[in-house]
Order: structure tokens, then C-alpha cells, then sequence
């Protein structure tokens, strides 16, 4: 399986520490992000790993060039930001047809990403919220009024979902995941493991115990 991970964002929600430094090199526990989510994946083997970047694109590949320069990454540099679904179908073109593996770059959690080679697209990844994005019945994802699970920015999906898509700049979860939800054809499977959201501010500091 292929995976690509979600850092080419402003961080607009981590200002000012993304000033001068792309989200996906904050420091969490001694490491930056993206080597917490690298590493998982080169553990298992994943067959492709590619990574986007647009806002501080060169400290990125500067720190894939350090310490991934022989191992199986690539970078998929936007000239523009192409939003998360944007950024998703411009990294396809380095793959084949295939299930990927998607992982937002600003979550942190203690899950084996060996897991996710198992699994098969469509899929969301959730965790229990009592303001969640959506409902699951029958481990299939529901656009109803009652939202008690959280999506954890991991998910599978197929590159051919992307092939009617003709917009170059779109999100993700609007065009691409919501229209299979819709159709009752989204799986999703809710973690029972540590999962946060480390993308604003409020949650970084709760999460460092600042």
C-alpha cells in the first residue's frame, strides 16, 4: 500500500509557531511530526510514501534529504495550495492505481499503521467526540444530525476516486469523501487507541501540559 501524508497547510491555527517553521515539523516529545508518522510507515513497509509541501517546502525537503534520503519518500510540491483534496490527487500522480494510506500531518497518536495495510478503500478512521463530524451505524459513515465520532484525519482511499474530479484546488473531505458517504458506501472503523489533534494552538498546549 501507498501512503501519503498532509503537510503542505499555512498552519494558520498554530500561529505564531508556524511563522517561520510548516506544521509538520513541530516538535512534539523531542521529535518533529512528520518523523513520528515516517517512521511508522517505513516500519511496515508501506510501498510508497510521499509527502506534500507547500508552506516551508524547503525546510521540509531539507529534513526528508537529512534523514530519508535513502529510504522510500518522495515529495509532491504544490506551486500552489491545492487544499487537502487538491494536494491528494497532485501526489497520486506519483503512484498507481492503488489503495493509499492518507494521514493529516498534524495528528499525534500511539496507533500501528501496520493496521492499515489490511484495510480497503473507501475508509475513515474515527474516534468518539461528543461534537464529532458525523455518526456510524453498521461500521458505515452517516451525514445524519447525531455527530458523536471525530475523523482522524487517517483514512484509505482509491486513486480512481479522483479521476471525475476536474477541480485542481478542493477539500477532501467535501468532494470526495462526504459524495461516498452520501451513497452509504464510506467504511468507517472507530480507534481505540491515543489519537490528538495537535493542529491549533489550545490543543498543542493541552497536549504538552502547557
Amino acid at each position: 500500500m501507498n501512503a501519503i501524508i498532509l503537510a503542505a497547510g499555512e498552519g494558520k491555527r498554530l500561529m505564531p509557531l508556524t511563522k517561520n517553521t510548516p506544521k509538520a515539523l513541530i516538535n512534539i516529545n523531542g521529535k518533529p511530526l512528520l518523523q513520528y508518522h515516517l517512521d511508522k510507515l517505513l516500519a511496515h513497509d508501506y510501498k510508497n510514501i510521499i509527502v506534500t509541501c507547500f508552506t516551508h517546502a524547503d525546510q521540509i525537503k531539507k529534513f526528508l534529504i537529512e534523514n530519508y534520503a535513502m529510504k522510500k519518500v518522495q515529495v509532491s510540491e504544490e506551486r500552489e495550495l491545492l487544499g487537502t483534496g487538491g494536494g491528494i490527487k497532485n501526489a497520486m500522480k506519483l503512484i498507481n492505481n492503488d489503495d493509499c494510506l492518507i494521514v493529516n500531518a498534524d495528528i499525534f497518536s500511539d496507533i500501528d499503521y501496520g493496521k492499515f495495510k489490511d484495510c480497503r478503500s473507501p475508509k475513515v478512521f474515527a474516534v468518539r467526540a461528543k461534537k464529532g463530524d458525523f455518526n456510524i451505524k453498521k461500521n458505515k459513515v452517516f451525514l445524519d444530525v447525531s455527530r458523536g465520532y471525530t475523523f482522524t484525519g487517517i483514512s484509505i482511499i482509491n486513486k480512481s476516486f479522483f479521476s471525475k474530479i476536474n477541480l485542481q484546488v478542493f477539500d477532501y473531505w467535501q468532494e470526495v469523501l462526504k459524495p461516498i458517504a452520501a451513497l452509504n458506501e464510506l467504511e468507517a472503523e472507530i480507534i481505540d487507541a491515543n489519537w490528538y489533534d495537535v493542529g491549533t494552538m489550545d490543543a498543542l498546549k493541552n497536549f504538552r501540559n502547557e
